[in-house]
């Protein structure tokens, strides 16, 4: 019979955990370019490769984001004259992939990441023609290249639920000059 005896005080290198995300919210626009302050519809999908390398309660992985976004051009969503709804130019689209790399702090209920990578997106021409090209459009959409961070937490209310705060930022940067 052979034992095979373990230190008590050997650590995991690894907490890895996988979660695939959908997520409807409000986006909060804020361009100084074209101004309006209002709220959006937001949907993503993401899929968070978590604590691939951990030490102690902190740990290190990567993210992939999908998102989209609909803005009406006049600035609102609440309030919003719907006889206008997809009618001509009145609305423009917002979507965007990229790849962030990540840190997180694991307590018991709360897990709070901070990440940063880049990304592509494209966006309609009446409300992007300052941050994206039509040099390189897709699906006649014009399109650049975005340094993008996020910040969050993530509260387990129980076994079952989970309350998801979290705040993005991207920096745009054309694809192609003009």
């Amino acid at each position: 019979v052979v034992e095979v005896v373990v230190s008590p005080k050997a650590e995991k290198l690894s907490s890895y955990k996988f979660k695939l995300g959908f997520g409807f919210g409000p986006e909060f626009g804020i361009n100084n370019k074209v101004e309006y302050v209002t709220i959006f519809p937001r949907l993503s999908i993401t899929a968070d490769f978590q604590n691939v390398f951990t030490v102690s309660k902190f740990g290190f992985g990567a993210r992939i984001d999908l998102t989209g976004v609909f803005k009406p051009l006049d600035g609102t969503f609440i309030g919003h004259e719907f006889k206008f709804f997809l009618n001509g130019n009145n609305w423009a689209v917002d979507a965007m992939v990229d790849a962030k790399l990540m840190a997180y702090a694991n307590f018991d209920k709360v897990q709070l990441y901070v990440g940063g990578g880049i990304g592509y997106s494209i966006g309609s021409h009446n409300l992007y023609k300052y941050t994206h090209t039509s040099d390189d459009m897709i699906f006649g959409f014009d399109t650049a290249a975005a340094l993008s961070a996020v910040v969050g937490l993530d509260w387990n209310i129980n076994d079952k639920l989970t309350l998801t705060l979290e705040g993005n930022y991207r920096y745009f940067f054309q694809s192609s000059s003009k």
